[in-house]
């Protein structure tokens, strides 16, 4: 899991198998740069990702005295909406099989 607090390249993600991205999308281009085929990306109110997100961006300012990390946790709440988490598709699909097979065994 990975918090990219910088810009990303072209094709993003490109076989991306496990794990999580956290991208700080600060100028709404990541969609322009990420691979579609094997990502879905969502903000944190589509998924759980938020508390994760921050402890990774705290343990980072405290590791590097990060002026931009500080910055972003000084006013998370004007940060926040531009960070989206991003999840391989298999991941998902694997987590929707096992949420159907908990409900068929219940």
């Amino acid at each position: 899991t990975v918090v990219v607090l910088g810009s990303v390249g072209d094709n993003f993600a490109a076989g991306m198998t496990g794990g999580r991205a956290y991208v700080l999308d600060e100028n709404r281009g990541f969609v322009d740069l990420v691979n579609p085929d094997s990502v879905i990306w969502r903000s944190f109110d589509d998924g759980d990702g938020e508390a994760e997100c921050l402890a990774l961006i705290q343990r980072y300012a405290e590791e590097t005295k990060s002026l931009r990390a500080a910055a972003i946790l000084k006013d998370w709440s004007l940060w926040r909406p531009k960070f989206l988490e991003v999840v391989p598709i298999e991941i998902l699909k694997r987590a929707e099989r096992l949420r159907a097979a908990a409900s068929a065994a219940e």
